[in-house]
């Protein structure tokens, strides 16, 4: 029944045509509403890794370095412990490399060998890390070199990774050219324990720069200066009131006299140790 309205005698009633529509309309809206709401929201695409890996290596054949690491980063993040994963450990870290960025590929290398111990590349990556650590013991942005008073810590690793290297491909095509690096970071920590024990004697602190010079001679038999270094160890047992020491070393010097003093044998440097403490600890 629809309801009308009086006029004149006649009662007139709307036409329930408009009405209807506009109530179906309504029901529309909220039926379309209530769908929207219950309609789970759609999971993002996945771009398979392989796809991924591709997009990566035509960025770095363009020369586009940072947008091809971020896509194997990308690969690495979605696809965690599998093997184009693990290749794009090395790529980012090759990528690194490239951009002087060391301690980031220092960081890619090993995950690579983390994960890929027996590859038929570890010699290899053995020998990038190690020439990562070799060019991050350089500082100086203009002119590039080594400071001996800043941290040592790039030195000590090159050394450790030739060690690995050496021991465990005796006969890696890498070695030359490690060696070279290797032989570069024990001249630098050499000059370093140079430096400290230099410190040492100048402040008066002689049993702190004995133990450094004593250290430097036993531990870089090839350090071109240990004549003067040799005489110095000498000069600060003396001073140090440890006389006996410092004729034991002029009796080594003498007997080395007819010989090179920068390969000077082990058991002829093995003098007793002071027994006040020992304040030149190694920890530069």
């Amino acid at each position: 029944m629809h309801l009308g309205y009086f006029n004149g005698g006649r009662i007139f009633f709307p036409h329930p045509a408009p009405l209807a529509r506009g109530l179906a309309g309504l029901g529309l809206l909220f039926s379309t509403l209530a769908h929207l709401g219950c309609t789970p929201p759609q999971p993002e695409v996945k771009i398979p890794e392989r796809v991924l890996y591709l997009e990566a290596q035509v960025l770095e054949d363009k020369g586009l370095f940072s947008e091809a690491d971020t896509k194997y980063q990308q690969v690495v993040t979605q696809n965690s412990g599998s093997r184009l994963a693990t290749f794009s450990h090395l790529k980012s870290a090759e990528i690194k490399m490239r951009q002087e960025e060391w301690r980031d590929a220092e960081t890619n290398f090993k995950l690579f060998l983390s994960a890929n111990s027996n590859s038929h590349l570890t010699s290899f990556v053995l020998f990038q890390l190690l020439r990562a650590h070799h060019e991050n013991s350089y500082t100086g942005l203009f002119f590039r070199g080594r400071e001996i008073d800043r941290d040592m810590e790039p030195n000590r690793q090159t050394i450790s990774e030739f060690q690995r290297l050496y021991f465990l491909y005796p006969n890696s095509r890498y070695l030359k050219e490690a060696r070279v690096y290797y032989r570069s970071a024990r001249e630098t920590l050499a000059d370093h324990e140079l430096l400290v024990a230099d410190y040492y004697y100048r402040h008066g602190l002689y049993n702190a720069a004995a133990s450094r010079y004593l250290y430097l001679l036993r531990n870089f038999p090839e350090y071109p200066h240990s004549t003067a270094v040799l005489d110095r160890l000498i000069e600060s047992y003396r001073r140090n009131q440890q006389p006996e020491l410092a004729g034991e070393m002029e009796r080594f010097r003498s007997q080395q006299s007819g010989a090179s003093v920068t390969q000077p044998s082990a058991g002829g440097l093995v003098a007793r140790e002071s027994s006040r403490p020992n304040s030149g600890a190694h920890s530069e």
